[in-house]
């Protein structure tokens, strides 16, 4: 049976869903840098619309190879600050968190008042060990499902929702966190609702292993799914 909690850091493992979500991660401070840095870019574009997936895009997006390109240093800061909080909290119980380095980061930009932002998806099967979700303005709700397959997951479907607030972060197991006995998929299906109505929700996804120069512009579950 599957335990559908997030406010600790074994919660990435089982027999729990495979999320742990803090609240005030980072500081206001570093978020507004952040912003800055990624908005004055002029690199954030509308994501592009890719037909029959299961993911509904609602967003707009920039992708960032972090191995070739350095031009978002608040964002890497902050990047490292994450991932070395996670090891810290959680290295013991999976050692496999001492090699996450983060290389890639997409910063989804979700606009206000939005119900359904980003559909039913588990993430890309090349992230390794964790993917980090930092929210560094507005609000929504992540919700999680265990039904196969998950494309037409109904409110029903729904087990739990983490109301994510801005200077949160959530944080998700990936594949090679650990193996299970019989080899069975560890990645969480789970959908982004509910955005703030008077604010858009400012996201990056920290990732390892996925190589963002290889697809550019287009949301990690267009691949391998």
């Amino acid at each position: 049976m599957i335990i559908p909690e997030f406010t600790k850091p074994e919660h990435l493992g089982d027999p729990y869903l495979g999320a742990w979500y803090v609240d005030d991660t980072f500081t206001q401070e570093e978020a507004d840098a952040v912003i800055n840095e990624v908005e004055v870019s002029g690199k954030v574009e509308p994501i592009w619309d890719i037909p029959e997936t299961s993911v509904t895009q609602k967003f707009r997006r920039l992708t960032i190879d972090m191995q070739k390109e350095h031009d978002f240093p608040h964002l890497e800061l902050l990047g490292k600050k994450l991932a070395d909080y996670a090891v810290s909290q959680a290295g013991v119980m999976f050692p496999k968190l001492h090699e996450f380095q983060i290389d890639e980061a997409a910063v989804q930009i979700y606009p206000a008042d939005t119900g359904l932002a980003l559909g039913w998806h588990k993430d890309h099967k090349d992230d390794l060990y964790m993917v980090i979700s930092a929210v560094l303005a507005g609000s929504g709700t992540l919700s999680f499902t265990e039904k196969t397959p998950y494309k037409d997951t109904a409110e029903k479907d729904i087990i739990a929702n983490i109301h994510t607030r801005a200077l949160g972060a959530a944080f998700f197991r990936a594949n090679g966190l650990y193996t299970r006995q019989d080899e069975s998929d560890i990645r969480v299906a789970h959908a982004v609702t509910a955005i703030d109505t008077k604010e858009d929700r400012f996201t990056i996804q920290y990732r390892m292993g996925v190589n963002a120069g290889t697809y550019g512009n287009v949301h990690v579950n267009a691949i391998k799914l």
